[in-house]
């Protein structure tokens, strides 16, 4: 996707879906669920490129990451779960 309306509106073709603008920096836009409201995609503009955040399972991570070069970890999505084990 080479801009933001082109990955705005692949997430609003799935379907259930709306764009939703709740931080005072105007460069993030969050796409959520319709039902839930939950956030399943962080999209923002750096270095001139347009980044999309998506959470994924955790199964997916490593396969993703091998098939294309351009997915990365995303540093305030990437944490390992917590298993409490007491």
């Amino acid at each position: 996707m080479k801009n933001r309306e082109e990955a705005i509106g692949y997430c609003l073709r799935l379907g259930n879906t709306y764009e939703d603008y709740p931080f005072r920096d105007k460069n993030w836009t969050l796409m959520r669920h319709i039902d839930s409201k939950k956030v399943f995609a962080w999209i923002f503009e750096k270095d001139g490129l347009i980044w999309i955040n998506v959470k994924c399972e955790p199964g997916f991570l490593d396969y993703w990451r091998q098939i294309y070069n351009s997915v990365v970890p995303a540093f305030h999505l990437n944490k390992p779960l917590e298993f409490d084990n007491s």
